[in-house]
C-alpha cells in the first residue's frame, strides 16, 4: 500500500520574537523617560566664569538647525527609508516565504512587524544617544557663547577683580538660562553620528 501523504507541518509564530518586541519597546520607553525627567526636574551643573570672558559674551542667536529639522532628519527619514526598504525586500521574496513556510509571520516574512522591529531598534538607538548626550550635558554644565547676555548677572554686586566668578544670580529667563548651560556635548553632533553609524553602516 501507498503511504499517505503527511500533511505539512503548521508554523506557529516565534515567541521569543514577540518577547524581544516587547524588551525593545520596554528599553525604549525607559529611556524616553529618564529623558524626559532630565528636561523637566534636573538642573545642570553651575558652572562660574570670568567677567571678561569673550567667549561666552556674544550676541544671543538661535540654532542654526531646528530641533524640528533635526529630529526629522535623524527619525523621520530613517523610518521612511526602512519601511521602503523592507517592503521592497517583502515582496521581492514573496513567492520564496509562501513555498517554504505555512506561517505569515515565520521567518521574518511579517512585514508590519519587520518594520515596527527596525524602526523600535533605531528609535531606542536614537534616545540612548540623547540620554547619553544630556548625561554629558548635565554633568559638565558648559556654558554657551551667549551665555551672559542671556543669564544678565548683576555685574555692579560681582567682585570681578577677585578672579572666578563661583557665586552669582542669574535675572533672565530660567528656561532659556538652563539652555545656556548645555552647550556640550553637542547633540547635533551626537545624534547625527548615531544616523550614520546605525543607518548606513548596521542597517544598510
Amino acid at each position: 500500500m501507498a503511504e499517505k501523504e503527511q500533511p505539512s507541518p503548521r508554523y506557529r509564530c516565534p515567541p521569543l520574537r514577540w518577547v524581544l518586541l516587547v524588551v525593545d519597546i520596554l528599553c525604549f520607553a525607559a529611556a524616553a523617560a529618564a529623558v524626559a525627567f532630565m528636561m523637566l526636574k534636573v538642573n545642570p551643573f553651575t558652572r562660574g566664569f570670568y567677567c571678561d570672558d569673550r567667549s561666552i559674551s556674544k550676541p544671543y542667536k538661535k540654532d542654526t538647525v531646528s530641533r524640528g529639522f533635526l529630529v526629522s532628519m535623524c527619525c523621520v527619514v530613517p523610518a521612511l527609508i526602512i519601511i521602503v526598504t523592507e517592503t521592497f525586500y517583502f515582496f521581492k521574496n514573496l513567492r520564496k516565504f509562501r513555498k517554504d513556510v505555512m506561517c505569515w509571520c515565520a521567518q521574518r516574512n511579517s512585514l508590519s512587524l519587520n518594520v515596527l522591529e527596525m524602526n523600535i531598534v533605531f528609535l531606542f538607538g536614537a534616545i540612548f544617544t540623547v540620554l547619553l548626550t544630556d548625561i554629558g550635558k548635565y554633568s559638565t554644565g558648559v556654558l554657551r557663547p551667549h551665555f551672559l547676555e542671556v543669564c544678565k548677572p548683576d555685574l555692579s554686586r560681582l567682585n570681578c577683580s577677585s578672579g572666578f566668578i563661583v557665586h552669582y544670580v542669574c535675572t533672565g529667563n530660567s528656561k532659556v538660562i538652563k539652555e545656556a548651560r548645555l552647550s556640550f556635548p553637542s547633540a547635533h553632533a551626537s545624534l547625527a553620528g548615531k544616523l550614520k553609524n546605525l543607518m548606513c553602516v548596521l542597517y544598510l
